[in-house]
C-alpha cells in the first residue's frame, strides 16, 4: 500500500513540474511583449477598474484619470476645480468631505456619476445636484436635503439615504 501512495505521489509531482514549466513558458512569452503591453496598458482604461478605485483628492486622480471610479474630495481642497471632473470619464461615486460645496453645477461633467455623498459639508448647491440625470443614490451626514430638493430628487428616482460616518 506504501508503493502505491509513493507512486501516486511522485505522479502528482510530475504534474505539478508540468505545470510549473507551463506557466515559465507563459512567463517568457509576456517577458518579449513587455514594451508593446506596457504601451497598451497606457491607452487602454484597466480591467480593474471595474472592480472600483479610489482616490483621495482631485491631484492624485488628475494623475490617472482613466482609473477614477470613486473620489473623495477633502476640505483642503478647492471645489472649484470641479472642472477636471470631465478628465474622470469612469467617476461613478463623489464623496465631498466637510467643505463647502457651494459650486456645484460643473458635476454635469462627470457622465457616468451615480452616487454622490455629503459628509458634513456646508453651502451645498443644491440645484446642481437636482440637474444631474444619472444620479440614483445621495447619502447625507447630519442633515437631509431641504424638502423640495428632496422632493425633486425622489421624483427622479434618486434613493437618499442618511448616514453616520465612520471616526478614527
Amino acid at each position: 500500500a506504501e508503493d502505491e501512495g509513493t507512486a501516486e505521489d511522485e505522479a502528482d509531482a510530475e504534474d505539478e513540474g508540468a505545470a510549473e514549466d507551463e506557466v515559465d513558458a507563459e512567463d517568457e512569452g509576456t517577458a518579449e511583449d513587455e514594451g508593446t503591453a506596457e504601451d497598451e496598458a497606457a491607452k487602454a482604461v484597466p480591467r480593474y477598474t471595474a472592480i472600483g478605485t479610489t482616490f483621495l483628492g482631485l491631484k492624485e486622480a488628475l494623475e490617472h484619470p482613466r482609473m477614477v471610479v470613486k473620489l473623495i474630495i477633502k476640505r483642503q481642497e478647492n471645489v472649484g476645480n470641479l472642472q477636471a471632473l470631465s478628465e474622470f470619464g469612469n467617476l461613478k461615486e463623489l464623496q465631498f468631505n466637510r467643505l463647502a460645496a457651494d459650486e456645484l453645477g460643473l458635476l454635469h461633467k462627470a457622465p457616468m456619476l451615480e452616487h454622490l455623498i455629503f459628509n458634513k459639508c456646508d453651502n451645498i448647491d443644491w440645484g446642481g445636484v437636482t440637474n444631474l440625470g444619472q444620479l440614483r443614490r445621495l447619502g447625507c451626514f447630519p442633515d437631509f436635503p431641504p424638502k423640495p430638493i428632496l422632493d425633486r430628487l425622489s421624483e427622479n428616482g434618486v434613493s437618499i439615504y442618511k448616514f453616520e460616518p465612520y471616526e478614527t
